[in-house]
């Protein structure tokens, strides 16, 4: 995937995604997870989605990858690690019509979702779809950073789902890969209120780990790719990260980075059959 790639899904994506996510059409609630209205992770990543052309091929990709089931509300499909939501699927076969790339989506837990897309304005970045309510998720608005990495801001209507340890199959947390990685930090610090501390006691700046209230959810760093775009790319823990690349080619993805040893960790970027890049990696908590 590079620049341009990410460029027309963003064109695309505002055609699909404000038609089938942002919209009111579905009749139906989307839940991503069992709610206790009482849990609060404001600031941190507390979602996924997967924006697809396939959303067929797409399930049957993580069905056969990491054992994940499915449970569908009209357009919107929830993965099922066991027992646990771990990501929405979304199809849209307009979006990027011809061109084999899909999309991820990563949502932040905030308070107030229109104070928030103003303040992310007011800050550098833009308002791609002003704060919208949606039957059973609650407000969220479709946001840039001033770098040009998308994400969504939630104002969840039921609490925030649980922080729990990640399992095998389960997204370990996201990494935003940008081109100024300190200004990125400066700038989700404001408009999140979360705390960023540098990787290592060198204070270089190369790294920078996000961190909740119970777990870190989130880095950023220096774009690693060349011609690469900034972009929110989600982290999945694995058993073995070289043995899960290697059976996504076989089932129609590709091997982008790796397998690499990273701090002692194997780690893989590879993408789905629609061209999705996520990071797998092991993890010895």
């Amino acid at each position: 995937m590079n620049a341009n790639s990410i460029n027309i899904v963003k064109r695309g994506f505002l055609l699909g995604l404000m038609v089938l996510f942002f919209s009111s059409a579905f009749g139906q609630t989307m839940p991503i997870a069992k709610l206790d209205n009482e849990t609060s992770r404001k600031g941190e990543i507390v979602w996924i989605d997967l924006i697809t052309n396939d959303a067929r091929a797409s399930k049957k990709f993580f069905s056969n990858l990491l054992g994940w089931s499915f449970k569908n509300h009209e357009a919107y499909d929830v993965a099922l690690s066991g027992t646990k939501p771990v990501s929405g699927i979304i199809e849209d076969q307009e979006l990027l019509k011809g061109s084999k790339t899909s999309y991820w989506v990563v949502s932040a837990s905030v308070k107030d979702a229109v104070a928030t897309a103003k303040k992310i304005k007011s800050k550098g970045g833009k308002v791609l779809s002003e704060p919208m309510e949606i039957s059973g998720r609650g407000t969220v608005a479709l946001v840039e950073d001033p770098q040009g990495a998308f994400f969504s801001v939630l104002e969840n209507s039921s609490g925030d789902p649980k922080a729990s340890a990640p399992r095998n199959g389960e997204w370990m947390w996201a990494e935003l890969w940008t081109s100024d990685p300190k200004a990125a930090v400066s700038f989700y610090a404001d408009v999140l209120s979360i705390t960023a501390k540098p990787l290592g006691n060198d204070g270089g700046g190369e790294y920078f780990i996000l961190k909740g209230d119970t777990y870190e959810f989130g880095g950023i760093t220096k774009i690693p790719v060349k011609d690469e775009a900034p972009i929110w790319i989600p982290v999945l823990r694995v058993e073995d990260a070289a043995g899960i690349a290697d059976k996504a080619v076989k089932l129609g993805g590709s091997i982008l980075i790796g397998p690499a040893s990273v701090a002692g960790n194997k780690v893989a970027l590879i993408t789905t059959p629609s061209g999705a890049p996520f990071l797998v990696q092991e993890w010895d908590l």
